[in-house]
């Protein structure tokens, strides 16, 4: 499927070349390929011509965050979590960045609020109860812990 997903953006990037969607999409391709410095001058060009693309932005950051370039990857999500903060998901891949660079405080924050636009998502309560358990608050950490079980 991922051959037939790189030709179906291939193409749509040939039809459309400075969409920066199509582009993204096609860079976070490149990336679960393994090829991840074509990826990143693909979602650069992506990031240029839609700078304020959410999920543009969240494409750049994930794979800023797989080459090593957490903080980097933390500018991105934070931009686009400010773009669209209804997306879940832009909370959790800010989190999972700011927990690699140690900043549990911040990280908690970020999952806290993922889970107020989906409180139910086991993935956002396990996440939180991991920085919890960092920060030394094993009480709450059991709590989300228990919460992200109910929620699988």
């Amino acid at each position: 499927m991922p051959a037939a997903q790189n030709l179906f953006f291939e193409e749509a990037v040939r039809l459309e070349p400075d969409n920066p969607v199509y582009l993204a999409e096609l860079g976070l391709l490149k990336s679960e390929q393994g090829l991840d410095e074509d990826a990143l001058s693909i979602l650069e060009r992506a990031v240029s011509l839609g700078p304020e693309t959410a999920a543009v932005q969240s494409g750049y950051g994930i794979v800023l965050f797989r080459c090593g370039r957490s903080e980097d990857a933390v500018s991105a999500f934070e931009h686009a979590a400010t773009l669209n903060p209804d997306v879940p998901e832009y909370w959790e891949n800010l989190g999972l960045a700011l927990a690699s660079l140690n900043r549990f405080s911040e990280s908690d924050e970020a999952f806290s609020r993922g889970l107020e636009v989906m409180p139910d998502s086991a993935d956002l309560w396990h996440h939180k109860g991991t920085v919890l358990s960092a920060l030394g608050f094993r009480g709450r950490a059991l709590h989300c812990f228990r919460n992200a079980e109910r929620f699988r």
